[in-house]
């Protein structure tokens, strides 16, 4: 399972359709919030505004995962991303990553998240 939501409401009020109950045999649920910060580039920001090519993004995130699920061996994945404004102090993206055993839930989280800014179509514009 890979499911992938690009939502323009709050990630912290979305209501998700995985869940820990929908992955068997998992022992580990790794999950990942990035939060926006009050500084961007040392300017003092009111947010960030998020746009995408939705269907790429789409696209390329879950190709990335599936590439990562093969290496890594995790069961399932789920990404939340927000677009359009995200105030600071809200979650912009929730990554959530099942599998067997923790190390392979981390390891592929944290390469998710080094490619994500490299190669998905999704673009951010600080608010002042």
């Amino acid at each position: 399972m890979i499911e992938i939501h690009l939502i323009e409401q709050a990630i912290e009020s979305y209501e998700s359709p995985a869940t820990v109950e929908a992955v068997s045999g998992h022992g580990a649920l790794v999950e990942f919030a990035g939060v926006i910060r009050p500084e961007e580039q040392g300017s003092q920001i009111s947010g960030i505004r998020y746009e995408a090519y939705t269907a790429m993004a789409e696209n390329v995130m879950r190709e990335r995962l599936e590439v990562l699920q093969q290496k890594h061996g995790f069961l399932a994945a789920e990404v939340i991303h927000r677009i359009g404004s995200v105030d600071v102090g809200c979650q912009a993206i929730r990554v959530r990553i099942w599998s067997a055993h923790r190390k392979e839930a981390f390891a592929a989280l944290i390469a998710f998240m080094d490619e994500l800014k490299q190669e998905v179509p999704i673009w951010k514009v600080a608010t002042y």
